[in-house]
């Protein structure tokens, strides 16, 4: 398997994958400082959650859920082999496997917001239809106007006016009708 740390010297490999616990445990320390700092400030003023920090909340609470079951619970256990002693064999069938954790891991952000947002799987057809139209095509649109000239909508009073397209969008934009 393609797992950069199997080809360490197993000294190095063992202090990496300490180093890598030690991350994983900071990460799902501020996952969930953050999930708790949105929690309390949607709490602090009304009794009832806006839909945008609702919204946040039920993301952040399904991404920690997610860091936790795939990179944490693997990480802990090769790392938990490692400082038992259990044959290096195993010890190596495990670290190779946890690469499928650890590509999910990586990328889950991306899905997540994917599925649990409109606007983001709006924002990302119309990007993948400026670089690729034929797949753009297959892909959905927002209904009036395009994210590149912005948009208006209201949620829970609190207004999002039109923006000006960016310098950057603009020359993207004519190069790409070039």
């Amino acid at each position: 398997m393609c797992n950069p740390p199997s080809s360490l010297n197993p000294v190095v490999k063992a202090k990496w994958y300490y180093f890598m616990l030690l991350f994983t445990i900071l990460t799902v320390f501020f996952y969930t400082i953050s999930f708790i700092l949105i929690y309390y400030k949607a709490h602090r003023h009304s009794s009832d959650l806006r839909y945008i920090e609702r919204k946040a909340l039920k993301t952040l609470k399904f991404l920690i859920f997610l860091f936790v079951m795939f990179r944490f619970i693997t990480i802990t256990i090769a790392t938990t082999l490692m400082a038992l002693g259990v044959d290096k064999k195993i010890i190596e069938l495990v670290q190779n496997y946890n690469i499928i954790a650890g590509i999910t891991t990586y990328s889950q952000n991306a899905y997540v917001c994917y599925f649990r947002s409109s606007e983001y799987r709006t924002m990302l057809s119309e990007q993948i239809s400026m670089i690729h139209p034929k797949l753009g095509a297959m892909l959905p649109k927002l209904s009036a106007q395009s994210s590149t000239n912005g948009q208006q909508w209201n949620v829970s009073g609190v207004s999002i006016i039109t923006t000006k397209p960016l310098k950057s969008q603009k020359r993207i934009l004519k190069i790409i009708k070039f």
